[in-house]
């Protein structure tokens, strides 16, 4: 009878022994692998601020309105260069109110053969009112705006570039510091 129990406790602590070594493996797996991190790595936070920026729309033209008048559409059209135009969303998630000025040296990106980019003022370029058209999808951030805890900017950045331009880092330097990695 000390046999049958002999063998019921090895049977057991085996039992044990390759649950340990199961979990211990799926747990190492998750550690290296992280399969369940689905993180956008153009979405990043610093001090106060969540910054998120989409991939450029490179041209040689974009329309833009104003928030205070935005049915007057007007054109931009370089004659000698390319826009990189970059979508972005602002989020205030620390401050209960930030201050945010939005001008040439607010931030800056930096393209993958070294060369720094500012971004532009779109009315500096003379821009020339769009015939027949009344509406944008979005507006240039260019400014000072105040922004309340949570609330969110959302606008797009333009910045005149060369014709090898591809983005490699994002720095928003207005307010906070975040830095944003481009995949190639």
């Amino acid at each position: 009878n000390g046999s049958s129990m002999k063998i019921s406790v090895d049977k057991w602590l085996l039992y044990i022994a390759v649950s340990t070594v199961f979990v211990s493996s799926v747990i190492t797996y998750l550690i290296i692998f992280d399969p369940l991190e689905k993180t956008d790595p153009l979405y990043v936070s610093g001090q106060t601020l969540y910054v998120k920026i989409y991939e450029p729309v490179i041209k040689n033209n974009f329309l833009f309105a104003t928030s205070d008048s935005p049915t007057n559409v007007k054109e931009v059209t370089s004659s000698s260069g390319l826009f990189a135009i970059f979508n972005i969303e602002i989020t205030n998630a620390g401050s209960s109110e930030l201050k945010l000025f939005v001008d040439e040296n607010a931030a800056e990106i930096l393209s993958t053969d070294g060369l720094n980019y500012s971004i532009i003022n779109p009315s500096k370029f003379n821009p020339k009112e769009k015939e027949g058209v009344n509406s944008v999808d979005s507006y240039p951030l260019w400014g000072s705006y105040v922004m309340k805890r949570n609330e969110r900017l959302t606008g797009f950045l333009v910045f005149e570039v060369d014709k090898k331009f591809a983005p490699d880092t994002f720095t928003w330097k207005s307010s906070d510091n975040v830095i944003i990695h481009f995949i190639q």
